[in-house]
């Protein structure tokens, strides 16, 4: 039977399992953490970058309808539309 750590699967070119699992801890799942984390960070930065995006494009709506209305409000409409006949252009024959 095979066991962990057998001599004849090693003199096989077998590595043995606790090889493989040494390597696995000490390469390998550090990695995968190390990588996690980073991706996981990432996403973190970058939702928190989308909300402070929102929250100002919010501000800035509601800036430009405050400026729109107080300009409907101290504009009476008429002149908003402009003259009703254009002015006449000058050195026409």
């Amino acid at each position: 039977m095979w066991r962990l750590g057998d001599s004849k699967a090693q003199e096989k070119g077998g590595q043995g399992v606790e090889t493989l699992v040494f390597w696995f801890v000490v390469w390998v799942a550090p990695f995968v953490l190390g990588l996690t984390l980073v991706v996981t960070a990432r996403l973190v930065f970058l939702n928190a970058l989308a909300v402070q995006q929102q929250d100002e494009l919010a501000e800035t709506k509601r800036e430009l309808r405050e400026l729109r209305w107080r300009l409907e409000k101290s504009v009476p409409p008429a002149e908003l539309a402009g003259p009703a006949t254009p002015a006449p252009e000058e050195g026409r024959p």
